[in-house]
């Protein structure tokens, strides 16, 4: 498999499916479209000089934030056209009146006027992921994943195909090369390992078809955060699943999760929330929690296990994916450091000695290679939150304890 410019060659050969089948694949040529950019027209902004600016940073158009943080090289270069009126007979002003920033899309006013009311044309580049997949007669074809500023979420691939490679391209590759190309080789025999016996009361009332109540808590990742629509959010992933999977059973769902928080205050709510009647299954979630210290970490997550187990609440910790290494203070590419953090190997400690499922999308994040992605393609901010493609990860995780 090479590619040419935005031609993907593939050669004739073979592939081992998931079940160990094998599927003869046919030679073919498959052409990569491009990835356009957004256009932007009439957005109402603010143009403020630097010293009325409580940070110095100057201000950025909305259309360059992904869940509200800024994104470098967000802005095509050229494009802005700053109007003091709106539509297509607005006054452009002089470019001399506002600078912009080179990497970061910080527009800023040059004149001493505290506000001036103006509107914004401009182009957004955009990033998306494409995936080959072969069919079992040996057939390929292209699926074209959505348009996104921040990190994209590869396309969804009916069942009767088996990918083979995602392609990333952005507005900025006017010609593709072999390092755009992310070979799919994995298997679920590479995914970590659940022990569906920490969820025994909780699968045996599913089976049965009683009424089940599952407790979501966590911070702005169980909230949502980032996924293009709720329902792509993986509590919502996980529930569709369970129900389907279990049709007779009455599921009922809660959320203790608020954006910014950490376990302290949301163990906290939930314990001014269920007095009596406690749930029968109750899923924990914190990313933020990852920078803080063994010790904490342990402490907290012992002392709220042990109330959840003297009620006969079962539960699972999710062990999160990886943030920006940047998040830190690491190194852009120094992956490995976020993986040392303490909270990863305390939580995952913590789960074997109290018997409690682990929900190890961390190990799925760190290997993610295998499934023709990178660490960072599972940050739709760049930073920390999820994109579809990581919420899933929660979710398919999640229900490997039920399936």
């Amino acid at each position: 498999m090479s590619i040419n410019s935005r031609r993907l060659d593939i050669s004739a050969g073979i592939i081992v499916k998931r079940d160990g089948t094998t599927i003869r694949v046919e030679p073919t040529s498959i052409t990569i479209p491009d990835s356009p950019v957004k256009i932007v027209t009439d957005e109402m902004f603010d143009l403020i000089p630097p010293s009325h600016q409580s940070v110095n940073w100057g201000c950025a158009p909305a259309g360059t934030k992904v869940c509200g943080l800024l994104q470098p090289n967000s802005l095509v270069k050229d494009s802005l056209r700053v109007k003091s009126q709106s539509g297509v007979r607005g006054t452009p002003l002089p470019p001399a009146a506002y600078t912009v920033g080179s990497e970061w899309p910080l527009v800023n006013s040059t004149s001493n006027i505290p506000h001036q009311k103006v509107f914004l044309d401009y182009d957004v580049p955009q990033r998306r992921i494409c995936t080959v997949a072969i069919n079992d007669a040996g057939g390929s074809k292209l699926f074209i994943g959505p348009l996104s500023l921040g990190a994209p979420s590869p396309p969804d691939i009916p069942r009767l195909y088996t990918p083979i490679v995602n392609i990333e391209a952005s507005t900025f590759d006017s010609q593709l090369h072999d390092s755009n190309l992310m070979p799919i080789y994995t298997s679920d025999s590479n995914h970590p390992k659940v022990d569906s016996n920490t969820v025994a009361k909780t699968r045996s009332k599913l089976l049965m078809g009683k009424t089940v109540t599952i407790v979501f808590v966590g911070d702005s990742v169980t909230g949502g955060a980032a996924a293009s629509n709720s329902a792509k959010a993986f509590p919502a992933m996980f529930t569709d699943q369970l129900r389907k999977q279990y049709p007779n059973a009455a599921i009922e769902t809660v959320m203790v999760a608020q954006g910014g928080t950490h376990s302290d205050s949301q163990f906290a709510r939930f314990q001014k929330r269920f007095t009596t009647d406690y749930p029968d299954l109750v899923i924990v979630e914190f990313i933020n929690d990852v920078a803080l210290d063994g010790k904490t970490v342990r402490d907290r997550y012992s002392r709220f296990i042990r109330m959840l187990q003297s009620h006969g609440t079962e539960c699972i910790i999710c062990l999160p994916h990886l943030c920006s290494p940047s998040l830190y203070g690491f190194k852009p590419d120094d992956w490995q450091s976020v993986a040392n953090k303490e909270y990863y190997v305390v939580v995952t400690e913590l789960c074997q000695e109290m018997k409690v499922g682990l929900a190890n999308v961390f190990e799925r994040s760190k290997n993610i290679k295998s499934e023709g992605l990178t660490p960072a393609l599972l940050l739709a901010d760049r930073q920390m939150h999820p994109n579809d493609r990581g919420h899933q990860l929660y979710a398919e995780e999640l229900f490997r304890f039920f399936h």
